[in-house]
């Protein structure tokens, strides 16, 4: 079973505000962590791209306009709530040629080989994974420990269209973010989307990143990661898709 971590309690995130511009990005912050033995945890300004948005019903959420109360009743139950299988990697299947509905666990030689050698456009997609592999490396060079969900149209054999970037969210616990320095901080930034929309890698990498384990952050990625879209880009009501876990030595 996918068991994430569960962040211990009492730990307390502070946001600094200079510099930060409101953003649906994580990179429009740069976080101070402290160590608090009383209180609770806030919200910083990466928050909302995690998904740890508050709202009344009705209101718009900052997250692509979507209403909140939308969030949990468009998703598959067991995407949204249940812990996810993860196991090793499936074929794509059907119409949309998406893979079983959960995690799905694999070497980048394993998503080069399924993704880039046997799918639809190897040209195209062979560029776009060398650019993740890049970007895989930067990562877990300069901020190691984290998991990594690929996701998006790469991750598909859908037939009708190249994929033009590969879509990936890290997360790390909560212990390990609280260890970064302010340098650190910047270089998880530089490797995610920007305030500006610019993405990492040339914009062939659509990047992401949140705390393993956080109660609403999990699940609003699961969610996000679990739509099918169909050839007109709409997402496909009452299907839901797998995606894979970079599983590294």
């Amino acid at each position: 079973m996918d068991r994430e971590h569960v962040p211990r309690p009492a730990r307390r995130i502070e946001a600094r505000t200079r510099d930060v511009r409101p953003a649906p990005h994580p990179t429009g912050a740069r976080l101070r962590w402290s160590r608090s033995s009383r209180g609770s945890a806030t919200r910083p300004p990466l928050a909302a791209a995690a998904g740890r948005v508050t709202c009344e019903p009705g209101r718009r959420s900052p997250l692509r306009g979507r209403p909140c109360e939308i969030w949990d009743s468009t998703f598959p139950a067991m995407m949204s709530r249940a812990r996810l299988p993860a196991m090793a990697l499936g074929t794509p299947r059907g119409d949309y040629g998406t893979l079983e509905p959960r995690i799905h666990r694999a070497t980048l030689d394993e998503v080069e080989q399924l993704f880039v050698r046997d799918a639809p456009f190897a040209a195209e997609r062979e560029h776009l994974f060398n650019a993740l592999r890049g970007w895989v490396a930067n990562f877990d060079a300069a901020l190691p420990g984290a998991r990594l969900w690929l996701d998006g149209g790469f991750v598909t054999h859908k037939p009708w269209a190249p994929p033009k970037d590969v879509d990936i969210v890290a997360h790390h616990t909560q212990d390990v973010a609280e260890a970064w320095s302010e340098a650190e901080h910047k270089v998880l930034a530089s490797l995610l989307n920007g305030a500006d929309g610019t993405k990492p890698m040339g914009g062939l990498v659509d990047a992401y990143w949140f705390i393993s384990g956080d109660p609403h952050a999990s699940p609003y990625w699961k969610n996000q990661w679990s739509r099918v879209r169909g050839e007109d880009g709409r997402e496909v009501i009452g299907h839901a898709k797998g995606f894979v876990e970079v599983v590294r030595a």
